[in-house]
């Protein structure tokens, strides 16, 4: 008899891994990729814990905030829609603040 456990695709295909590399673009912290690792707050929100200060001061950012996030593997950078991550977080991390 074979057992077949699966993840919903829809969380499959948009799970961040706490500590993953990845890197951010987003409104008003420049124009360029800003690198850090993914984070969960105590409200439950996924952020991005930046590598270094981004101008304003900011060391993070949340998923409301992100325009363009892009996953570390290996040696290459893979697009990941924050969409859909962000639209089944917690109301609470529902704004665009950080």
């Amino acid at each position: 008899m074979l057992l077949v456990l699966s993840m919903p695709q829809a969380m499959a295909a948009t799970a961040l891994p706490i500590g993953a590399s990845v890197r951010v673009r987003a409104s008003g912290l420049g124009d360029g990729w800003l690198d850090g690792k993914v984070a969960r707050s105590a409200a439950g929100c996924v952020m991005v814990n930046l590598a270094k200060a981004a101008p304003g001061g900011y060391t993070s950012v949340s998923l409301g905030g992100v325009s363009h996030l892009q996953l570390r593997e290996g040696a290459a950078w893979r697009d990941i829609d924050v969409k859909p991550i962000h639209a089944g977080e917690p109301a609470d991390c529902q704004g665009d603040n950080d």
